[in-house]
């Protein structure tokens, strides 16, 4: 039998023991039952809007790995992003409170580029993110130094999408630039931008997935002209 340490569980990002991040959001009763179930995210840096859930019993295992007893899951204390925050908004789900929810001096949100396992989702990630990633990377630049970003490697993925989409702006979503800029770079919420422009929320939704479509579909582009995947899961059906 798996030992269990009953103990407190915060929301937060939480690193399971096989180096899988989740996004615990609430420990809510079953309603049946009254047994305490984590709600949580997969991929906290991607923008899929996905929920899982499963125990408390279960989130508080202890787990034997290579002989050695550890926690199934372990608190990390990364700085929750805005495009997190977004999305719980946008599900009528709690986020965090806090006083300060973006760092603009220091920008020392890390996060993980290219985790997308589909170009609708990598388009998600790139807008939902741009405001934070732009300011990461005047950072980097200004400090001659990596702040936020896990490495070279992972520098230069964020500088090359940086351009991509700025790119994409003066292109295929010169149309939609000033949308983007009030719903992704002025973080304005679904709710906010349909009261500001007398529009539906319906009506939002429906031009932010086309914004999304436009932009997955260049980044689909890019990838069969480089014949390369930048996608996490790459399939070579893609590029044959």
């Amino acid at each position: 039998m798996k030992e269990v340490k009953d103990k407190r569980v915060y929301a937060g990002h939480y690193l399971r023991y096989d180096d899988k991040w989740i996004y615990v959001v609430m420990v809510v009763p079953d309603e049946d039952t009254g047994e305490m179930m984590v709600l949580y995210k997969d991929s906290p840096w991607a923008n899929e809007r996905v929920y899982k859930c499963m125990t408390k019993r279960s989130f508080c295992e202890m787990v034997e790995v290579d002989g050695k007893r550890r926690a199934k899951f372990r608190r990390r204390n990364y700085i929750i992003g805005d495009s997190l925050i977004d999305t719980l908004e946008n599900d009528d789900l709690r986020g965090p409170i806090r006083k300060d929810p973006y760092n603009e001096r220091t920008g020392t949100q890390v996060r993980i580029y290219r985790t997308s396992v589909s170009y609708e989702s990598y388009a998600k990630d790139m807008l939902n993110n741009y405001r934070e990633d732009y300011r990461k990377y005047k950072l980097c630049v200004e400090a001659k130094k990596f702040v936020g970003v896990l490495g070279r490697e992972q520098f230069l993925m964020l500088q090359e999408d940086l351009l991509f989409l700025q790119q994409c702006l003066g292109t295929v979503l010169c149309d939609h630039k000033s949308f983007c800029e009030e719903r992704f770079w002025e973080r304005k919420s679904i709710r906010k931008y349909a009261v500001d422009h007398k529009m539906s929320r319906g009506s939002v939704e429906h031009r932010q997935k086309k914004v999304y479509a436009l932009l997955a579909e260049q980044l689909k582009s890019r990838d069969e002209a480089d014949q390369i995947s930048r996608l996490s899961q790459a399939k070579k059906e893609d590029f044959e």
